[in-house]
């Protein structure tokens, strides 16, 4: 049965030592907390000078341990790591439960991130290691060039995973926060209300939507000049498109352009990108429809209650050189009405066939369909 003690006639270079499994988890745990500990410096270097002169110190401290544990290995090397580990753990527990009594937000706690949860995880994994080392009696043994990194590389593989998840999160150049702030607040900064689209001489399509409550087939419905869907705002690409928004309603109202590439100030995201527009008052949107296609314009102000109610319609941009003559398209919108009902309204109505409409262009095969109660999905994916 193998040992590790050395027979008789074995190989003579025996030494005393501890376990070479457990001082190269301990060593590999370390230095990944190391790792972790200087690649966050930068970001605290920026909240406060002194947390980043800290973390530089423990990550320094961190990776001499690393290699003092596999080159000078010593139960008392072992005990003060056990001791200082710890130490840096509850540390962490006061600053994310109660705060510190020193830097950017005293007295505050911090926010828990990755780099944080990641190295701590390190740590806490490196205790055990450490405290079995040191209470573990040493024992005679023989080098074992193939069995110690085999029986090791479990850890080394997940601490080196962990690393690299830590060190890369606290290394992104994700900004932690951001100031919405008025421009005059920040040198050089720019409204979001001012980044609207330069004048030009593209020919000018204007449109006015009254937002008011009406009743269709019986349902208390939120509308757009009376209609539901909206009326269809037909335009060309390179148009100059002007909607002006009268908001008859009780609340307050917005206009998105869905999938529509305009500018900051146009894009009707109430609180974002333009105040609401408030019951009696107008918004004049302008922008160039640059792209060709079929899009659709909606609330986005309470969309979950004014999209349902009615409000939104079709908009279509054609290309320059006009409808493709043999293709047919039948704009079809779809939603459920607001009440709750379990019909679906077509185009307005929850008749069998949709009410006609206008012959457009499109291209072959496609029939455009904008589903208002999938907006709530939309709202939780990427897009425009």
């Amino acid at each position: 049965m193998p040992s590790d003690v050395l027979d008789p006639g074995a190989d003579t270079t025996v030494r005393s030592r501890p376990s070479p499994v457990a001082l190269v988890s301990a060593s590999v745990l370390m230095l990944a907390a190391g790792a972790v500990h200087l690649a966050v410096v930068p970001m605290h270097l920026d909240e406060f000078v002194l947390f980043g002169v800290f973390f530089v110190v423990v990550g320094v401290v961190q990776a001499g341990l690393a290699v003092a544990l596999v080159t000078a290995p010593s139960r008392r090397l072992f005990l003060a790591s056990a001791m200082g580990t710890t130490a840096l753990v509850g540390l962490w527990l006061i600053t994310r439960t109660v705060g510190l009594p020193v830097g950017a937000d005293p007295g505050v706690p911090e926010p828990v991130g990755v780099p944080d949860i990641v190295c701590v995880a390190l740590e806490v994994v490196s205790l055990p290691v450490l405290l079995v080392l040191a209470r573990r009696p040493l024992r005679a043994r023989r080098p074992r060039p193939l069995r110690t990194p085999l029986a090791a590389a479990p850890v080394v593989l997940l601490a080196t995973v962990a690393a690299c998840v830590g060190a890369g999160a606290g290394l992104a150049a994700m900004p932690v926060a951001f100031s919405t702030a008025a421009p005059g607040a920040e040198p050089g900064g720019v409204a979001v209300t001012a980044l609207r689209g330069a004048p030009g001489p593209e020919p000018v399509k204007t449109f006015t939507l009254t937002a008011a409550p009406g009743v269709v087939a019986g349902h208390p419905v939120e509308t757009y000049n009376g209609m539901l869907p909206g009326p269809e705002l037909r335009v060309t690409q390179g148009d100059r498109v002007r909607v002006t928004l009268l908001n008859r309603l009780p609340v307050a109202s917005t206009l998105h352009w869905h999938g529509v590439r305009v500018p900051g100030a146009e894009d009707g995201v109430a609180g974002l990108t333009q105040d609401a527009v408030a019951p009696g008052a107008s918004f004049t949107y302008e922008f160039v429809a640059a792209d060709a296609g079929t899009f659709w314009y909606h609330s986005h102000q309470d969309t979950g209650t004014q999209i349902p109610a009615g409000l939104f319609g079709a908009l279509l941009v054609e290309p320059p050189g006009g409808r493709v003559d043999e293709d047919v398209e039948q704009t079809v919108l779809l939603h459920n009405p607001a009440d709750g009902s379990s019909a679906v309204a077509v185009n307005g109505t929850t008749a069998r066939r949709p009410r006609r409409s206008r012959r457009s262009w499109c291209t072959p095969g496609r029939l455009p369909k904008i589903a208002a109660e999938q907006h709530a999905r939309h709202d939780e994916q990427p897009g425009p």
